[in-house]
């Protein structure tokens, strides 16, 4: 048996072997296939060719042959199964016959972000906004799903269903977590993110860390002494925000920098930190003005006289509020230009580039007390 067993897999080796350089290539005037529609390719090639009846090897054996992940053998192996190529038999792939092939698939893009549209920012809504109108007018559709498994520690299972319903899909990651883009990076899909990205994953985001810095001086002008500061974020965690936080507390030493993770999104827990509080820094501008309205009305504390607030993320909402609150915000256009050149790169197979970061305008408010 042990025999039989070498001699089968040294035939799929063979098999395989003969096939990668003829396979995997990228034909002039052809939109270059990505890893996983490669290795479907290759493997509806050898179930039309009548190498594989019945059960197909084990997936070890294509990723060590076929010198692709798992994440990318699957992904390949649930478009199979979709088109009716193969179906699942226990652990293993039963092969079904071959089937006829669409033709001319078309591509959309699905935007999907863990948070609900009523949850995201008034430039991250203008920004999806726009993209939907630009690229409809030249044909594509998009397509916003809200997928709470984006934030998980472990989204991979959630991703591969969500994959298979949409196999030839170009993705955008809104406000995605480092797991899910470690595997949409492992899976060689087309993939661009809103928000901070990973190195290789190309994407646009605000510049954090000048943002920062622009912050840490206006606070250094404007206060004096050691005063305390808040930073008030219940919120998810982001990439993007976890390297602000980590600046301000590495530059303002001789600040008190308190970072407050509440789960209420208005009302903190630690009371007492904001009885004494000199600055507080929100994360959007919901917080921004719950806090401020908090701060007053249970605390006492006059915003623009007894205590500073700052929303690191913009909404014309601010410039209105009473008093008018400072923040940071940025033009939506210029990500969203940005944004869709990545995006007409990835449709013609062209990698995407570096992540790009727009620098964020500060916009002054009322409630800046002085010093």
């Amino acid at each position: 048996m042990k025999g039989e067993q070498r001699a089968e897999n040294n035939y799929y080796v063979n098999f395989f072997s003969s096939k990668l350089a003829v396979s995997f290539y990228m034909s002039e005037g052809m939109r270059r296939q990505y890893v996983w529609e490669q290795t479907a390719d290759h493997l509806r090639q050898g179930i039309r060719d009548g190498k594989w009846a019945g059960i197909l090897p084990p997936e070890r054996l294509f990723i060590e042959e076929l010198r692709v992940s798992r994440d990318q053998l699957r992904l390949a192996l649930n478009c199979l199964r979709k088109e009716g190529w193969i179906e699942k038999s226990g652990r293993r792939h039963q092969v079904c016959g071959q089937v006829e092939e669409p033709s001319g698939q078309d591509r959309q893009v699905v935007v999907i972000s863990p948070l609900k549209q009523a949850e995201q920012s008034h430039n991250s809504l203008k920004i999806l906004d726009s993209l939907r109108d630009s690229l409809s007018r030249a044909g594509t559709s998009v397509n916003v799903r809200t997928v709470p498994a984006l934030a998980a520690k472990r989204p991979g299972r959630r991703l591969e269903e969500l994959v298979e319903s949409s196999p030839h899909a170009l993705w955008v990651l809104h406000q995605a977590g480092r797991p899910t883009q470690e595997w949409f990076l492992r899976s060689g899909l087309p993939t661009a993110v809103l928000g901070t990205s990973l190195e290789d994953l190309p994407g646009v985001d605000l510049d954090h860390l000048a943002m920062a810095h622009h912050c840490i001086g206006l606070l250094r002008r404007r206060l004096r002494g050691e005063p305390r500061v808040i930073l008030f974020r219940p919120d998810r965690e982001t990439i993007g925000l976890a390297k602000t936080e980590r600046l301000m507390e590495q530059e303002l030493e001789d600040f008190q920098v308190v970072i407050d993770r509440s789960e209420n999104k208005f009302v903190p827990t630690a009371i007492e930190r904001f009885k004494h509080c000199d600055v507080v820094l929100t994360k959007n501008a919901r917080q921004a003005i719950g806090v401020s309205g908090w701060l007053e009305r249970d605390l006492g504390r006059r915003v623009g006289r007894d205590v500073s607030v700052i929303s690191l993320a913009g909404s014309p909402v601010l410039q209105f509020a009473w008093p008018s609150i400072a923040h940071y915000t940025v033009d939506g256009t210029v990500m969203e230009r940005h944004l869709r050149r990545i995006i007409h790169r990835l449709e013609k197979g062209v990698p995407g580039g570096k992540p790009v970061t727009i620098m964020s305008d500060f916009i002054d408010g009322a409630s800046m007390a002085k010093s």
